[in-house]
């Protein structure tokens, strides 16, 4: 079973570093975007009102400025793109053990009560991404969709932006539940037939 639940989480991370990536790389061409449209923006206003463009140069410069007020919603799609970053990014750290933590007076202690603590912790983290990011995220997405919640800019509905909340609390929780499970057995003596976290180092590799 831990041997199954390993590949799984190999291949979810593979999955999941691919979505990451194509967000980010999704989030740069977005914000890039934004910062020409404004950018541009400015400088027709600054033309207009300093050197009183008419006539034909006046149309194009109206129609530009439609045309680059048309992506205002980048802003929105942007933040809602940086959110999705951020969960599923930190899902990433979290089953690549890459996440923050202070680890100084940890270390200091014996093996074994060691070992507890690592369980303890990763069995809060599996009750937390079920209870708070899972069930959480479900009802606040039900409840959005439900009220009919809109996007200011962009009118798109709420409860599928936070969709990533769900999805990112089942990246963790089967991390979580595979990694305490790896603990377990390695506590009690249980012959473990893989490193799942150094397979998945090298299979990622």
């Amino acid at each position: 079973m831990l041997s199954l639940l390993g590949k799984l989480k190999a291949w979810l991370l593979k999955a999941l570093e691919v979505t990451v990536m194509s967000v980010v790389g999704l989030l740069v061409v977005v914000v890039v975007w934004q910062v020409i449209c404004r950018t541009s923006s400015r400088c027709i206003n600054y033309l207009s009102e300093n050197y009183g463009l008419q006539g034909q140069s006046g149309e194009l410069a109206m129609g530009l400025l439609k045309f680059f007020d048309y992506f205002l919603w980048t802003e929105e799609f942007a933040t809602f793109l940086l959110m999705w970053v951020a969960l599923l990014g930190a899902s990433v750290a979290f089953i690549r053990s890459g996440h923050l933590g202070m680890d100084y007076f940890f270390n200091k202690l014996p093996k074994k009560p060691r070992a507890y603590i690592e369980i303890f912790s990763y069995v809060l983290v599996a009750f937390f991404a079920g209870g708070v990011l899972m069930f959480g995220g479900a009802k606040l997405i039900s409840l959005t969709l439900r009220t009919g919640q809109l996007s200011a800019a962009m009118q798109i509905k709420m409860g599928h932006v936070y969709m990533a909340l769900p999805i990112s609390g089942f990246f963790i929780l089967i991390s979580a539940i595979e990694t305490t499970i790896e603990k377990v057995s390695a506590l009690f003596g249980k012959q473990v037939s893989t490193n799942s976290r150094e397979q998945i180092r090298s299979e990622a590799e």
